[in-house]
């Protein structure tokens, strides 16, 4: 059986991918990332200080979800309660936010928070998509605001 797709065509896929990303990945969400510190019997303590990293992404409001909070509009209903968010993997990888081990996305679902628009979110899921040869092409994430101030 042959194939139908060389090597050098998913590396033009991949690239027309990443132009596409580079265009229209031009939001901004801001990913704040606690840093654990441990007291002298090495239990965690309260974490101490957030690295917040702003990183381009493209941002949807998600259309209908089970939590029904929604914002009716001439258009239809939008969920102002959740948000999906893609990333491009090898953008990410360019600015140190996936796991050379793992090869995820180092978000901490427990600890870290997304700001966006002065509006505090908390990670809910995230799945690679986007299938190109052997590696995805994106990450998305679904987040769900929180009753939070951004500060």
């Amino acid at each position: 059986m042959t194939k139908l797709v060389t090597g050098a065509e998913f590396s033009e896929f991949r690239n027309a991918i990443n132009d596409v990303i580079d265009t229209f990945h031009n939001f901004i969400v801001t990913h704040c990332k606690a840093e654990q510190e441990f007291d002298r019997w090495g239990e965690e303590n309260e974490p101490s200080t957030t690295i917040k990293t702003d990183l381009r992404c493209l941002v949807e409001f998600m259309t209908e979800s089970e939590d029904k909070e929604t914002k009716r509009t001439e258009e239809g209903a939008e969920d102002i309660q959740n948000l999906e968010v893609s990333f491009g993997i090898d953008y990410l990888e360019s600015v140190g936010m996936m796991d050379p081990v793992t090869k995820e996305a180092a978000f901490d679902r427990a600890k870290d928070y997304f700001i966006y628009e002065s509006v505090v979110y908390r990670l809910i899921g995230m799945v690679a998509d986007g299938p190109i040869d052997t590696k995805n092409a994106l990450i998305v994430i679904t987040l769900k605001k929180e009753e939070k101030d951004a500060t």
